[in-house]
């Protein structure tokens, strides 16, 4: 029980945390809707989604000094990201281009907090890939990972959610993994858990390519 309501704290919080900055940075509006942030969330994917591919092509060609068999095919990326274009263009209620007009309205904020969040759980599903099927995970770990964010974001979008406890599953799981005080009073600033979690990647694979390179002296 003690757990319970503990997880059910932290996701009150979670919401929380989204009202409250969404509220700074739109002073005078209400807060939004869950089809307003379904579709704010649809709006920013394909621009998170671009960012990803660069931390995949970096550890690409980092894991790829250790795994030599690993492979990188652009060509379902490059469909995906049109895919999220037309999907943010369709559901989004916006262009997919928000950031040329957006001015920190409720996509910017969607971003700071999304974008985090799913870094983070990209770059662990990333490793679990690795240890597991290393050959294909840096054509498809930012699709998977991706297609499984905005399912998530289309029940909102359909007006399915409101007056249901759906977003607050949903916020905490868009806030959670870009912070690094998961388990404390507060959470700390977006992205600081993302920052965290690609050093330590980061370090762990320069200390291999190191190893390997010593064992082939």
């Amino acid at each position: 029980m003690d757990r319970s309501n503990q997880r059910s704290n932290y996701m009150k919080k979670g919401v929380v945390f989204l009202v409250i900055i969404t509220l700074l940075f739109l002073s005078g509006c209400s807060g939004p809707s869950d089809k307003e942030v379904g579709q704010a969330v649809l709006l920013v994917t394909p621009t998170v989604f671009l960012i990803s591919l660069g931390f995949q092509y970096l550890f690409f060609r980092l894991w790829k000094l250790i795994f030599p068999q690993l492979t990188l095919s652009w060509l379902p990326n490059i469909l995906f990201y049109t895919f999220l274009l037309l999907i943010a263009g369709i559901f989004g209620h916006g262009t997919p281009f928000w950031f040329l007009t957006d001015e920190l309205g409720l996509a910017g904020i969607v971003f700071i907090i999304l974008g985090p969040s799913f870094l983070t759980v990209l770059f662990i599903v990333m490793r679990v890939w690795l240890f597991f099927n290393p050959s294909k995970v840096f054509t498809w770990m930012s699709i998977g990972v991706m297609s499984f964010y905005i399912l998530l974001a289309f029940p909102m979008v359909a007006g399915l959610t409101e007056g249901t406890s759906y977003s607050d599953y949903m916020s905490f799981f868009w806030v959670a993994p870009g912070t690094v005080l998961l388990f404390s009073s507060d959470y700390g600033w977006p992205g600081s858990l993302t920052i965290l979690v690609f050093l330590i990647l980061l370090v762990e694979v320069l200390i291999k390519i190191k190893k390997a390179s010593k064992a082939n002296e």
